[in-house]
């Protein structure tokens, strides 16, 4: 057994034990071919070699038939080790990242030739990565410069900050309670955690509420200011914030326990990141968030845009993109991808919508997840429909089956789609004319109709079992029926 100290993964199977790591169910080896764009094939021997690369009494893939992989974890610190430890970077978005912390912690000029020997890259497979940096990284304010064989990054020490509290910030890992998956230069887990449950006490004392990430982001930034002291330039101070007591206090922390004095310049700034947490909206949220709406209502059939529930999330989005803060996320995205894939119109409307908010802002799209407002908008639509039940596609339940069995079909239906789909039945499958003339969008079967009756109505053949592929298959014609009745 190789021991913990010298395993390295790739970058491919560390995302297949993140995945693992962020889903508490069962995922196949095609869903999981699917996010990392592999075949199955290389899937399999990937979880052989994870397996056998990590000690079984720290974790271990457990493949079920008929269902999927499953991650058992027995020591989750140590399977942290795993998960942040060395990797080899064989992709050119983790060589990019790399290629990026190296410049935000290097206080000189990098060679070329021993960022080449550090990567075990060819200088050809270096310089395209450099131009990957350039076009996915750099902005206005973060540029680097080139000098014949070496980079240095330009001193903007405030957009530096923000990029280090985005990589940082967008890799933390929930699941595993120890902190952040793509460390980085010289950042210490323990005493980050330690600092944590500081500022944890020091929001809870003045009455400030934060949500999880936001939260993880301020101590971030806190941690930030205590490492890169004298490198930020004066800010203006705002007297009338009501934010300066816990500042004051953020200050007397670092000075008492941690015996770091932060300057002016820095209060000020984490003043700033905390005003930016806790925003409000103002008039120019006001009205890029309605000129956004109403350009995607001439574009899109959603009637579900105009409520309260989604203009409340669109807020939230629009500050989010101001401050910087709604890039994406990997503890998200395998969810928001999922969700992409079952509902392709609202995917699409996000990314209209998002890109309507860049656009009013002259912001840069790179920054930001176009998938964002995707979980909004279908929980805005779910409300719409279950508070307008004659839009509810009709459903009627025919089965083979004994009538206890049948009724007990149609309460698990009507309870599972309860506010989306209204469920009539059950109804003997032997009597076409009852089935021909209740008024349904369509059929739910336990036989085969295809065979059976040769009905003009859709039909779903589903198992008694009810199985998760039938809920799916309900479910999407259901989807499909809404969108040309109501949506189209």
């Amino acid at each position: 057994m190789v021991s913990l100290g010298f395993v390295i993964l790739r970058d491919r199977q560390r995302k297949i034990l993140r995945f693992l790591n962020g889903n508490q169910v069962y995922m196949t080896g095609q869903a999981l071919s699917e996010r990392l764009g592999i075949s199955a094939r290389t899937v399999r021997s990937d979880i052989v070699e994870i397996n056998r690369c990590i000690d079984p009494t720290v974790a271990k893939i457990i493949a079920y038939r008929s269902k999927g992989y499953r991650l058992e974890i027995y020591d989750r610190e140590r399977f942290h080790s795993y998960i942040s430890g060395n990797v080899v970077l064989l992709t050119r978005e983790d060589r990019t990242q790399y290629l990026l912390l190296r410049l935000l912690w290097s206080e000189a000029p990098l060679r070329l030739d021993q960022l080449e020997d550090e990567m075990y890259i060819s200088r050809t497979t270096l310089e395209g990565d450099i131009q990957a940096l350039q076009s996915n990284w750099l902005t206005e304010g973060l540029q680097f410069l080139r000098r014949r064989d070496t980079l240095f990054l330009v001193q903007d020490e405030p957009e530096i900050r923000i990029v280090f509290l985005r990589l940082y910030s967008e890799n933390i890992d929930f699941n595993s309670r120890s902190g952040i998956v793509s460390a980085g230069g010289t950042l210490n887990l323990e005493r980050l955690g330690v600092l944590r449950s500081d500022l944890r006490h020091l929001l809870v004392r003045h009455g400030i509420t934060l949500d999880d990430f936001s939260f993880i982001y301020f101590a971030l930034a806190a941690w930030v200011s205590s490492f890169r002291l004298g490198r930020l330039s004066q800010i203006s101070s705002c007297s009338t914030s009501p934010l300066l007591d816990i500042i004051k206090d953020v200050g007397d922390l670092f000075a008492q326990k941690y015996e770091i004095d932060l300057p002016l310049s820095e209060l000020l700034w984490l003043q700033r990141t905390l005003t930016g947490l806790r925003r409000q909206p103002d008039e120019t949220v006001e009205a890029v968030l309605c000129q956004a709406i109403r350009t995607s209502a001439r574009q899109f059939p959603a009637p579900f845009l105009d409520s309260d529930l989604f203009f409340t999330a669109m807020r939230n989005f629009i500050l989010d993109c101001m401050a910087r803060m709604a890039f994406p996320r990997f503890d998200s995205q395998d969810l928001l991808l999922e969700l992409s894939s079952a509902n392709p119109d609202l995917a699409a409307l996000s990314r209209f919508l998002t890109e309507q908010v860049l656009n009013s802002l002259s912001l840069s799209h790179a920054d930001v997840d176009p998938l964002r407002l995707l979980p909004s908008l279908i929980a805005a639509k779910g409300r719409f429909i279950s508070q307008h039940p004659e839009i509810q596609p009709v459903a009627l339940v025919a089965c083979h089956l004994s009538g206890s069995i049948s009724t007990y079909l149609c309460e698990r239906l009507s309870q599972h789609f309860t506010g989306r789909l209204r469920i009539c039945g059950p109804f003997p499958i032997y009597d076409r004319s009852v089935l021909e003339q209740t008024g349904c969008d369509f059929l739910i079967s336990t036989v085969d109709m295809a065979g059976f009756r040769n009905l003009t109505l859709p039909t779903v053949t589903i198992s008694p079992h009810l199985t998760p592929a039938d809920f799916n298959a309900i479910n999407q014609l259901a989807h499909e029926i809404m969108l040309k009745n109501h949506f189209s």
